[in-house]
């Protein structure tokens, strides 16, 4: 059986010369990412506590309340993620937007999961993205929670 040797290049170190790290090594760097990952799971937890204080948020879809106090009603077959809209009736026309945070393939708010931003205000960070190889591949939009960051969505324009 062969074993690879996990090797790192810095600037300024020749290919010919990567830095070889002993086990040692790699369980204090190991160390570094279980910190970090941590902290950045306490940052979530506390962007999510400050969205849900500040009325952006919620866990319930019947406990967030528009700009004008309007209940949201979840929409139906409405692309990749789950939407739902305030209507405002006194400006005819004007909708106020809330997304769930949760991918299409998991209902996080029934599992009691407490991964989720719930629902929140506004519509998600869109990003395209083009993954088509020589062979297959994808292209369309992404759609990201803008609290946590979590892929809520994706559109897929070109499949081969």
């Amino acid at each position: 059986m062969f074993l690879r040797k996990r090797a790192f290049h810095f600037p300024g170190l020749s290919e010919d010369h990567p830095l070889e790290l002993t086990d040692d090594e790699k369980q204090e760097l190991a160390g570094f990412d279980r910190k970090i990952n941590e902290l950045q799971r306490q940052k979530v937890s506390k962007l999510r506590e400050f969205a849900r204080q500040k009325g952006l948020s919620a866990l319930k879809l019947e406990d967030l309340k528009s700009e004008r106090g309007k209940p949201f009603i979840k929409e139906t077959g409405r692309g990749s993620f789950q939407i739902a809209a305030a209507k405002d009736k006194t400006r005819a026309g004007h909708y106020e937007f809330a997304y769930l945070c949760a991918s299409q393939h998991e209902n996080l708010l029934k599992a009691g999961n407490k991964d989720t931003c719930g629902w929140v205000k506004g519509a998600p960070r869109e990003e395209p993205y083009d993954n088509i190889g020589p062979l297959c591949g994808s292209a369309g939009t992404r759609y990201y929670c803008t609290i946590c960051g979590k892929e809520v969505g994706e559109f897929q324009e070109i499949v081969s």
